[in-house]
């Protein structure tokens, strides 16, 4: 049986996919089905004015991110393909 080395966000390749300033948290999709929720931070001190990235690591499918209202929207997606190309949020 394989151990999980920690979070996702620490192994392998990630991508960074921009948030906005409302946003409050992502739910994302692994490629086998399961679902991870993350919480995003503004940082402190003058770290906190500069923008706001995702980190997505290799193995997310999808990430459908939360606004502090309660709205969603996917802002991460790979189609379903054998090459599995990203696809830009519309």
């Amino acid at each position: 049986m394989k151990r999980d080395a920690g979070p996702p966000s620490r192994r392998g390749r990630t991508r960074n996919v921009p948030v906005g300033a409302l946003d409050a948290y992502a739910v994302l999709t692994l490629a086998n089905g399961t679902t991870r929720t993350q919480e995003l931070y503004y940082g402190s001190g003058y770290l906190s004015q500069s923008p706001r990235f995702l980190r997505v690591p290799e193995r997310v499918t999808r990430v459908t991110v939360y606004d502090s209202r309660g709205h969603s929207r996917d802002v991460y997606r790979l189609l379903p393909s054998s090459t599995a190309r990203y696809r830009p949020p519309q």
